[in-house]
């Protein structure tokens, strides 16, 4: 069974605080609000029930349905995440968003065919072993829904590079390589039929250059509130990344698939 502990104690609350005052309230993956919308420009989500896997401090979900007027449930393995993400809930939310914990990918705590959309954004990047996890989405999700995910892959070489591997290492963090033909291959597996396939790595490559120049912008309050060493960190990391990205070294997909038969269209 995947170890999601391992993933919990390498986000504690602190380190996800740090994420959310360089990304944006409630936000722990880059490109706020901005990058949320063009994932979605292309989904009617309009009162839908949505899943958000690896919802977070609930920033994703908050947006979605203030915006779009659609239920929204945030699935998280932190008790601790779930429990700040619920005491944000704005009270003209509540009843619209809420948030569930899981602690198997292979037995999620809902009934079949419950929602109409599911989607995670930068966060499956954790998990290794994605077949099991998705054949649970795909028997959650009805059967004309849509999974819509943005997630980071490797090259064709199959492993992460010097940077990435270097990222790693001074966050401390785990994360698992895989090459865009056998994510293919898994999603095809967990039967979803994969319509369109984008590769944004160039946006979030911007993404990640304006998180630097931010933190250029505000290393006085930033230092402040934590230390010099985290300013540079965060600095030299999130530069780490958009190189990386500019580099094909680390690929930023977005997969857009169905469990409804379709025509694939792969870019």
């Amino acid at each position: 069974m995947e170890n999601l502990k391992l993933i919990v104690d390498e986000y504690p609350l602190n380190y996800c605080f740090m994420l959310e005052d360089v990304y944006g309230k409630g936000l722990m993956s880059e490109g706020g609000t901005k990058a949320i919308d063009e994932m979605f420009k292309n989904v009617n989500i309009n009162g839908k029930r949505i899943l958000d896997v690896g919802s977070g401090l609930g920033g994703l979900a908050f947006h979605l349905s203030r915006k779009f007027n659609c239920k929204v449930v945030g699935l998280e393995i932190n008790q601790k995440m779930i429990e700040e993400a619920q005491s944000r809930t704005p009270f003209n939310l509540k009843g619209k968003v809420n948030f569930k914990l899981y602690d198997d990918i292979g037995s999620l705590p809902f009934k079949d065919s419950e929602f109409d959309l599911i989607c995670s954004k930068g966060v499956l990047v954790h998990v290794n072993n994605k077949l099991i996890l998705f054949k649970e989405l795909n028997r959650i999700l009805k059967n004309d829904g849509t999974f819509l995910i943005i997630d980071w892959l490797c090259s064709d070489k199959g492993c992460w590079g010097d940077k990435i591997k270097k990222l790693c290492e001074m966050e401390g963090l785990t994360l698992c390589p895989i090459v865009k033909a056998r994510y293919l291959e898994i999603l095809q597996e967990a039967g979803f039929n994969v319509e369109k396939v984008c590769d944004c790595s160039s946006d979030y490559a911007d993404y990640n250059m304006a998180l630097v120049n931010c933190l250029r912008e505000n290393q006085n309050e930033f230092v402040k509130k934590y230390n010099k060493q985290a300013w540079q960190d965060n600095i030299d990391g999130y530069r780490m990344i958009s190189e990386s990205q500019r580099e094909g070294e680390l690929i930023v997909m977005e997969f857009t698939s169905s469990k409804s038969p379709s025509s694939i269209n792969l870019q």
